[in-house]
């Protein structure tokens, strides 16, 4: 039986990346009677986190497993398999592995650190205000209790879509983990055409973002983007005239094949 979240309980961390970071963070605010752990191997890293995360302690994998039953695997999808030389000996039936790699299929996770349970998720940045949207996916057979507790964990950090399809985690990658970049990128094209135009640039910054924040919510008051979009149009008005300026340069086209490459590559 798993353990419940009234106990005192230890996350751990394989990697202490942006996205860890974010987690964690989130995790701490949730739940400040639980203690986190980390293994981090890089050295620049590992300083970052003696200053800025003093709430996480800095372990090795023995350590990491002895403390930790629920662990997040936060490493580069590159190095998944490198890690099963260091901790093939310390994993148990008794330890739950939060992956959230691209394009590591569960199971791979399996195969590699059997006898763990396995979960793949997909998060993206603003966990670290607990405003993230994270893709979980995990077997039928997996036992209820450690279901419910990551579900807790993962619901610490934003809103969390159960998927039923291992493969909806790579369209989770391309619009919701990647998908912030994207939104950034366009902030950016509206700052750098208002500077161009000689408005101040912290003004530019300010309205951008914050039309950027309120059409969001906009948007989960009404999730029907063409009917906002025609309530902000006016025939013949400023807004029909940009509009149409993306239609002619297949605006829906150009992020089809945005998030088509993100996808492929997850």
């Amino acid at each position: 039986m798993g353990l419940l979240l009234s106990d005192n309980h230890s996350i751990g961390f394989i990697g202490f990346g942006n996205m860890g970071a974010a987690i964690a963070l989130s995790i701490q605010k949730e739940f400040p009677s639980f203690s986190i752990f980390a293994v981090e191997t890089d050295n620049n890293r590992r300083k970052i986190i003696a200053r800025d995360f003093t709430f996480v302690s800095l372990v090795n994998h023995d350590q990491l497993f002895k403390k930790c039953r629920t662990i997040f695997l936060a490493i580069k999808p590159q190095q998944v398999r490198q890690l099963v030389t260091d901790i093939a000996s310390f994993i148990t039936s008794n330890h739950v592995l939060i992956s959230m790699l691209a394009g590591v299929s569960l199971k791979t996770l399996h195969d590699l650190y059997q006898p763990a349970q396995c979960v793949r998720i997909m998060p993206n940045t603003p966990a670290k205000l607990s405003k993230g949207v994270t893709g979980l996916y995990m077997v039928d057979d997996f036992l209820e209790d450690d279901r419910q507790f990551v579900m807790s964990i993962c619901d610490s950090f934003g809103k969390v879509v159960v998927l039923n399809n291992e493969d909806d985690i790579n369209l989770i990658t391309a619009l919701s983990g990647s998908g912030p970049a994207f939104f950034y990128r366009m902030v950016d094209a509206f700052i750098l055409f208002a500077k161009d135009k000689g408005l101040d640039e912290t003004v530019a910054k300010n309205v951008v973002i914050h039309t950027l924040i309120g059409s969001g919510e906009m948007l989960l008051d009404d999730p029907n983007p063409n009917a906002q979009v025609q309530r902000v149009s006016s025939p013949n008005g400023t807004t029909q005239a940009g509009l149409e300026m993306m239609d002619q340069l297949e605006f829906d086209h150009i992020i089809k094949n945005v998030l088509t490459s993100a996808y492929e590559r997850a």
